[in-house]
């Protein structure tokens, strides 16, 4: 009966109704919507990672003497002497002032042992070696030729030579498209890849201060970056280590992305709060509107429970469609944010519950005032429409 009774009160003032739906759904659409895509993000992050692994440890490196971090062969014995570790990648950054309208472009100077770390595919060509030594050669990523304004296939690429800010290259490989690298920041579709003795001959005043190392699967990661730690700095005096396990650096990236989500969530609750704002002024003057309703029923005999029942409970359905509502836009939107973004759609149904408890919530927080004010009508006054 309530029900009824509430939908058909909704239903007469339209106008009035849409009004207070569209701040509802707007806010619980962006509440969902906004944790959904947070999530969708921590996730694809998060796949980057497994796609390069999780035996990888990442070393950054700084000591107050630049040549004794300048010296490939230190990195080279690492897998030798310690035992968890299969493959040690150092790499050097040259600083460019190359970029396109829309991408930088990276120069990163890299072993042989580079392509066994990060398991590069070659569209053509071949990548860096030992035997290069210092010589200008490069090995570029997939997208390179087009950022350039090169318009030739991989194959066609080799052997050619290219001009890099003041670097004169040839091109000795193309790779296959490979995603980014977040656990060392680079995106290997946009980096060109030189032989390590040729960036440091280039930049004669900085180390080898990076480098990636790849351990065995069976390795405890923690222990690992231990033994690597105590290897450099057997080595090297008042050096500055840091080492990073990708366990670490997902949690880490983790523990941002709930913290986006938290930041997000308390965004979208602003709307939330005005929906329901809406709602309790929307409800507020339906009972100045219905005072002479709100007094025959009391004459006929209602009491003043089942007035107050009868504006929380329109309060709340109007909260529950607006809430549906919000739902399915909240569903669109995550899937057309994602769908441009190539990203993988899906939604999170803790949000959903979520914001299908919340939008009961707001019905009954904000509709109590309303319902409690027209239950305290007196019949007289309330009859005479005062």
């Amino acid at each position: 009966m309530y029900f009824t009774e509430a939908a058909r009160s909704l239903y007469s003032t339209k106008q009035r109704t849409l009004l207070a739906l569209i701040g509802i759904v707007i806010g619980i659409g962006s509440v969902i919507a906004l944790v959904s895509i947070g999530n969708i993000v921590s996730e694809e992050a998060a796949k980057e990672f497994r796609t390069l692994g999780t035996d990888v440890v990442t070393v950054a490196a700084r000591a107050d003497d630049v040549e004794s971090l300048r010296n490939p062969s230190l990195f080279r014995k690492l897998p030798n002497a310690v035992s968890c570790v299969n493959v040690m990648a150092p790499y050097l950054r040259v600083f460019t002032n190359l970029s396109t309208e829309d991408e930088e472009v990276l120069m990163l100077g890299v072993e042989q042992s580079f392509q066994d770390f990060t398991r590069f595919q070659l569209a053509s060509g071949r990548f860096i070696s030992r035997l290069d030594a210092d010589r200008p050669y490069a090995v570029l990523g997939a997208g390179i030729a087009k950022a350039l304004g090169i318009m030739k296939s991989p194959e066609q690429l080799i052997d050619q030579e290219i001009f890099v800010d003041d670097h004169v290259l040839r091109v000795v490989g193309v790779l296959q498209p490979f995603a980014p690298l977040p656990s060392i920041r680079v995106n290997s579709d946009l980096t060109i890849f030189l032989p390590l003795q040729y960036a440091l001959k280039s930049e004669t005043s900085r180390p080898i201060s990076l480098s990636a190392a790849r351990t065995q699967l069976e390795a405890n990661a923690e222990q690992c970056a231990a033994d690597i730690s105590t290897y450099f700095k057997r080595r090297i005096q008042n050096l500055t280590l840091e080492v990073s396990t990708a366990a670490e650096l997902i949690a880490q990236m983790r523990k941002q992305a709930d913290m986006l989500a938290v930041l997000l969530t308390a965004i979208g609750s602003i709307s939330l709060v005005v929906g329901g704002v809406g709602i309790m002024n929307i409800m507020l003057v339906s009972v100045s509107e219905r005072k002479q309703e709100i007094g025959i029923r009391r004459a006929l005999g209602a009491k003043r429970k089942d007035i107050r029942a009868q504006f929380l409970i329109e309060s709340i359905l109007l909260s529950l469609i607006g809430g549906l509502l919000g739902i399915i836009a909240s569903i669109i939107t995550t899937y057309y944010v994602a769908h441009l973004n190539g990203w993988t759609f899906f939604v999170s149904w803790q949000a959903i519950v979520f914001g299908a408890g919340i939008s009961a919530g707001i019905g009954v927080f904000f509709g109590f005032i309303p319902a409690h004010q027209a239950a305290k009508l007196d019949p007289i006054q309330a009859l005479r429409g005062e």
